[in-house]
Parts: structure tokens; C-alpha cells; sequence
């Protein structure tokens, strides 16, 4: 069955049509791709946030609202770039300023090391259970905040409000254990 205009083609993927899937994602790949790559300068970081949109759009297609779909993929790639460029602008500024960080006076033996590690352990696990799942999927799976909304089916809110709260907790307890 070939579906020639948009709102058919939205309604048969609500209603689960891989090939009103497929007919979409051969129609908008590459101009997608295109877009994300205008943004990213990478192949490789384009070809993932097309993938990531595209992934997405298939596990929500029964709750997608009536929508423009060219402009929702598009907007959807937009915002998934904005995501990766902003994480990837923190990390590097947290590399930066590890960088400039003056060496340590000495170095860890394997035994200092591993009892930093349990204490970090430690600490996160007094983090409460919503706040530390988010905290593990965005810094120890590094998933986008959308991602982490999309997998754990909470508002995008919710998200930055509980990695902020744990991010909070953890400086707090990392600060009370190095002062003590």
C-alpha cells in the first residue's frame, strides 16, 4: 500500500504500518541527515540523532498527536542536536578546567584509589531511587535528558529537576566526606 500524502501517512503509523514507517523514513532520512549534519559537522553524531529520532517515533507512534509531521521531525532532530551540543559544550568544560587543574601533589596507590571508588559508590547510593536512576543514565549511560524522559516515562521536567537535586546531594555528601 503506498501512502502519497502526510496525514495518511501519520494515521497509518499510528496504527502501527511499517510500511507507512519505511515510506517515512526513506522520504525524510536524508534531508534529515542533512540537517543534523548542518548542525553537528559530523556524519557520524548525525547519523545517531537521525537514528535516535526516527527510533523514538516508532515507540510513540500510538500517542503521537495530530501533527505537521515534516516540521515535528525536523523540530524533533533540531532539539535532539541542541541536546548533544549542549552536553558535549559541558564536557568540555569540565575537561578544560580538569586540564588546567595543577597535578596532584601524590599520586593514588590501587588501594587509595579503590576506597575513593567505594566512597563514591556510597555516596550514590544514599542519592533517593529516582534521582540516582537519572543520575545513571545521563553521566554513566550519557543518555540526553530526553532520552532519559522517553525510557523512564516522566516530563522532561521531571528529569532535570531530579539530576539537579542528586547532583546537588552528591556535592553536598562528597564535600561533608572530604571535610571530615
Amino acid at each position: 500500500m503506498q501512502h502519497q500524502h502526510e496525514d495518511e501517512l501519520l494515521a497509518a503509523l499510528k496504527a502501527g504500518d511499517e510500511i507507512a514507517f519505511s515510506e517515512i523514513y526513506q522520504r525524510y532520512y536524508t534531508p534529515l541527515r542533512i540537517e543534523a549534519y548542518y548542525r553537528l559537522r559530523s556524519d557520524n553524531e548525525a547519523e545517531d540523532v537521525v537514528q535516535d529520532v526516527f527510533t523514538s517515533l516508532w515507540a510513540r507512534k500510538a500517542t503521537l498527536p495530530d501533527i505537521f509531521f515534516k516540521q515535528y521531525l525536523f523540530q524533533a532532530v533540531r532539539n535532539r542536536c541542541v541536546d548533544k551540543l549542549r552536553k558535549q559544550t559541558t564536557r568540555q568544560h569540565y575537561t578544560t578546567y580538569i586540564q588546567e587543574q595543577p597535578a596532584p601533589a601524590t599520586h593514588n596507590t590501587p588501594i587509595e584509589h579503590k576506597e575513593l571508588s567505594n566512597q563514591l559508590k556510597a555516596v550514590i547510593a544514599c542519592i533517593p531511587t529516582a534521582q540516582r536512576r537519572v543520575f545513571e543514565l545521563s553521566y554513566l549511560e550519557d543518555k540526553t535528558h530526553r532520552q532519559i524522559s522517553e525510557e523512564l516515562g516522566t516530563s522532561l521536567q521531571t528529569v532535570k529537576n531530579n539530576l539537579t537535586t542528586a547532583l546537588k546531594t552528591l556535592r553536598n555528601k562528597l564535600i561533608n566526606l572530604h571535610n571530615a
